[in-house]
């Protein structure tokens, strides 16, 4: 416990096949053992990146928070260098980096920023979204080739961003 020369552990356990060698890999403040198949990240480093070869038996990365983009377009490239899935989990459920069309109740701005990492988002309906008004505006004009919806009920009444005109 407390070694954190993963090469080293990984050519131990090669060089010496008749010794059982347990570690763990601490990647995004959480240790993974050896035989974990799935990873929640709320945010990586690149180093921690390189620590996902050390971890054989890995088939999902599953992006929990976009916090520092630039690092998760990394983490998703090394994914896909390593035939390991990844999704995003909006609302409770996991959806694949392809998906087109999305339907998601009381999305948290927190949430919404995963969006961004759907490239082939084409239809996105949100009803009652936990986020301000701005930010679901902002993934509007950012996201212009989805077809994005979302309704507020005020008073009873159910209100989507498309209405054009109340009646009163």
């Amino acid at each position: 416990r407390g070694c954190e020369d993963y090469p080293l552990l990984a050519k131990i356990q090669k060089t010496y096949h008749q010794l059982q060698v347990l570690y763990t890999v601490s990647i995004s403040g959480s240790d993974y053992a050896l035989d974990a198949q799935v990873l929640n990240i709320n945010g990586i480093s690149q180093e921690e990146i390189s620590r996902l070869q050390f971890l054989p038996q890995l088939k999902k990365v599953r992006l929990e928070s976009s916090r520092n983009a630039a690092q998760l377009i990394s983490l998703i490239d090394t994914c896909k260098k390593r035939n390991i899935a990844v999704t995003v989990a909006i609302g409770g459920t996991d959806y694949d980096l392809n998906t087109a069309k999305l339907s998601v109740d009381h999305i948290t701005t927190e949430e919404l920023q995963l969006l961004y990492l759907l490239p082939q988002l084409k239809e996105l309906y949100l009803t009652e979204p936990q986020a301000d008004a701005e930010n679901l505006l902002q993934l509007t004009q950012d996201l212009r080739s989805a077809d994005i919806i979302w309704e507020k009920t005020i008073l009873g009444i159910s209100y989507t961003n498309n209405l054009t005109q109340v009646d009163l």
